[in-house]
This record gives structure tokens, sequence and C-alpha cells, in this order.
């Protein structure tokens, strides 16, 4: 295991500055025990260095191209280890050589239709599977944990022979079964590779879309889809934005909300899925408050007022 204070010091970001993204909250020096299923720290810190970035205040639309950042620093490590890894043995392999150009070239943008994010989830996925078997024999792929990203980067960071004495053998173990994966997907020509195909969404009516010849009619997807788990918009094909919302405190009229389907659970309601269209391009909703201008009303009648 690592110890808790030898995780990056961004994951327990000093008290005052806190930016929240599931991750543990805590200062290092907090004094009380807490215990919590938190996730790691990149998220939070993309989201700090996007807002840093920038001088001034923002605008309520400007936020929205932070919560659709799809960058992903982990996974943008963890390609150049990999890549760096393959040219420390100046290898020339036919197969591995095409994949290690790709991962070296790449931005860290998981983008729907590229290959790149697809091949550096398939060589995480082979990286975690060898750390969770080191720690107990044949249980890798039993290891899912959301930690998984912050203990590998650790792990390749400090190399302590006690896990693996060949690091760099460990990587292109994980790169040729990533690439032997990927084939099985996708084919053998990685330049068609499609993250988007991987990384879908599919949203379903538990009830309607059972509905023999209509039933499909109900549902969402599957579309492809940008990010990860270790991304800002966090979406992975188990998982994802349930809403996106900015609320401007200083003219609460400006702010913004976004559902992911739309405001109705009814089918047959015109805003079953009305809001979809905007929340996959990444635009959003004024919220109102102040005036409110509806543009159709539903009234509950109590049953006494009937009788």
């Amino acid at each position: 295991t690592i110890p808790f204070d030898e995780l990056p010091s961004v994951y327990n970001p000093p008290s005052g500055r806190v930016i929240t993204a599931n991750q543990n909250p805590f200062p290092a020096d907090y004094p009380y025990r807490v215990n919590g299923n938190f996730a790691p720290h990149y998220r939070a810190t993309q989201i700090r260095q996007m807002l840093s970035a920038k001088t001034g205040g923002w605008k309520p639309e400007e936020m929205l191209q932070v919560q659709k950042d799809v960058y992903s620093s982990f996974s943008h490590y963890l390609a150049k280890e990999t890549a760096a890894a393959y040219q420390r043995r100046g290898l020339r392999n036919e197969a591995l050589s095409p994949a290690s150009d790709l991962l070296a070239r790449w931005n860290g943008q998981m983008e729907k239709g590229t290959a790149a994010p697809l091949l550096v989830t398939l060589v995480f996925q082979q990286v975690r599977k060898a750390v969770a078997d080191r720690a107990s024999g044949g249980k890798g792929s039993l290891y899912e944990s959301q930690m998984a990203a912050s203990v590998i980067e650790q792990l390749l960071r400090t190399r302590p022979k006690d896990w693996f004495p060949d690091y760099d053998q460990m990587l292109l173990r994980a790169l040729m079964d990533a690439v032997r994966d990927g084939t099985k997907l996708q084919g053998s020509d990685l330049s068609k590779w499609d993250y988007g195909l991987y990384n879908q969404l599919l949203l379903r009516n538990p009830v309607v879309a059972e509905v023999p010849l209509v039933g499909r009619y109900f549902q969402i997807g599957p579309v492809p889809m940008s990010g990860s788990s270790t991304t800002v918009k966090q979406t992975t094909p188990r998982l994802g934005p349930s809403m996106r919302m900015v609320a401007d405190l200083a003219a609460l009229d400006q702010s913004l909300l976004n559902l992911t389907t739309g405001e109705s659970g009814q089918p047959l309601s015109s805003h079953y899925k009305d809001q979809w269209e905007s929340y996959y391009t990444g635009r959003s909703f004024r919220m109102q408050f102040g005036k409110i201008e509806a543009s159709g009303t539903l009234l509950f009648v109590p049953l006494e007022a009937k009788q």
C-alpha cells in the first residue's frame, strides 16, 4: 500500500482553497481520522488549473468549457511512460512501434473519434491488473478501485523494486496486451480505432424500452462519448454527469442548468428528452428566478378537490 501522506500533495489541497470533485477534500494536516471512498485528485487538479489560468471573472457560459474538459493528466502520463519504455528498449516491432508512436504524439485529450484514448485505456486496464496481481496473485481482474490511477502513477514515479523488478518490461507487456485487445475490438489498423465506439452511452427507459418494435424509439444511444473517469467531464460506459449547473450567485437569473435528457420521466411527453441534444453538444439553459416564462403548465389536482 502507499502511505496516505505520500500521495500527490494536491490530493490534500491547502485549507481555504478546496475544489472538490469527489476527491478527499481534507488538508494533509487535518487532525482527525476521516474515512471515505474518495476519488483520485485528477479532476480537481484540472479544474483548479483551468480556473487559475484565467484572470478576471468568469461568465456562466464560460464555465461550460470547464465542465466539458476532457484532458486526462493521468492517461497522458501513462501514455508517455509507456512510449518511453518502448523507446528505451530500442525495439522495432511491427505491431508495437505504431502504438508507441501514437502514445508519444498524443495530447492527453480523451476525445471520441480518435485512437490514442482507446489504446491508453486498454494499457491502463492491463497495468491495473498487473499491479493487483502483484498484491494478490490471481485476483488482478477483480481490482477496479477508483483510486487505482493514483496508485499506478505513484508506483511508476517511485518504482519500488519490491513491486516490479523491471517496470519498463511490465509496461511493454501491458502495451502488447492492449494492442491485442484493441485488435479484437476494432481491427489491426490503429489509425481506424475510435475511442467513441468503446466509450458509449446508452440510456434506456426500464419499462417502455421493452415494448416490441417501438421500445427503441424511447431510448437514447448508444452514442459515442468523450471523457473518462479522470477527466472533468467524467464519462465512462458506466457513468456520466446527471446534469450540468452553473450558479451565478451575483445574478441568479444568469445561472445555467441542463438535465441529461429532459424534465419529464413520461415517455410520451414532449419534455422526455428535449434537453438531450444540448447536453450532448455542451449547451445549457438560463435558470429563471425573478421572472418565470413558462412554456407549459402541468396542473396537479388533489383527489379531494374532485369530490
